[in-house]
């Protein structure tokens, strides 16, 4: 990142170092650290049913796609498989320049 901005700082207030120092200590103090899971685990339980529903869902699509293959009553759509291999050829390659760097 380039900066261009050369003005000198102007209005600047000096502290003493006692005053800076003693200034931190009483924002640390007024301010204890808190830690809380609750949000975390809240959201694991979600992504966990999320995750479930998706399985379940996945799992059908899965069976109805095998019984249509089976029966012979399957016909993918050309342009769209056509499609995904250019799009996953494209995800590919910028993944391989990426990390190339």
């Amino acid at each position: 990142m380039k900066v261009t901005n050369d003005k000198p700082v102007t209005q600047v207030e000096r502290t003493s170092a006692t005053e800076a120092v003693a200034g931190q200590s009483q924002r640390v103090q007024a301010r204890p650290d808190r830690v809380s899971v609750e949000q975390t685990r809240t959201a694991a339980e979600m992504a966990q049913s999320a995750k479930k529903a998706v399985n379940e869902d996945r799992e059908a699509r899965l069976k109805r796609l095998e019984v249509a293959v089976k029966g012979g009553t399957y016909r993918p759509n050309p342009s769209k498989v056509a499609e995904e291999i250019l799009v996953q050829a494209e995800l590919d390659a910028r993944l391989r320049a990426l990390l190339r760097g």
